[in-house]
C-alpha cells in the first residue's frame, strides 16, 4: 500500500512552515528539498519509507564543500561537534532549533498519514 506521495508530503511541509525549493521524482526513490529560515530539510522517500535530514544552510554556505556536523541530536540532547565553527555566531543554534520545531510538526503530520492512510 502506498503511504507517501509527493502531494501529501509537500502539503504537510507547507502546513509546517517549510518552503519547498526542489523536487525530484524517480521510480525508486524520490527527493524533496525544503527550507525554514536557515534550516534545510532533505527528504528521500519511497511508497512506504521516509528519510529526513535537517541541516543548517548558513553553515553549508560558510563551509562550501566541506560536510561537517556542527550540531547533533543524540538521545534527545543537542551537542556541539565542531570547534572551528562557532554555533552562536549568526544565531545558528536558535535558527536551527526553530527549523527543528517545524520539522517535529511535519513528522507528527506524517505519522498520522502513515498510521491512518
Amino acid at each position: 500500500m502506498k503511504r507517501f506521495d509527493a502531494e501529501t508530503i509537500e502539503s504537510r511541509l507547507k502546513q509546517s512552515g517549510f518552503t519547498i525549493i526542489q523536487t525530484e521524482s524517480r521510480p525508486t526513490v524520490s527527493k524533496i528539498k525544503a527550507i525554514h529560515k536557515h534550516g534545510e530539510l532533505n527528504i528521500e522517500y519511497t511508497d512506504n519509507e521516509l528519510g529526513l535530514s535537517l541541516q543548517n544552510s548558513s553553515d553549508l554556505e560558510i563551509l562550501v564543500n566541506k560536510r561537517v556536523v556542527v550540531l547533533a541530536f543524540d538521545n534527545n540532547v543537542f551537542t556541539e561537534r565542531c570547534v572551528e565553527q562557532k554555533l552562536h555566531s549568526f544565531n545558528t543554534k536558535t535558527l536551527f532549533l526553530e527549523a527543528n520545531k517545524s520539522l517535529n510538526n511535519f513528522i507528527k503530520k506524517m505519522e498520522y498519514v502513515f498510521n491512518y492512510k
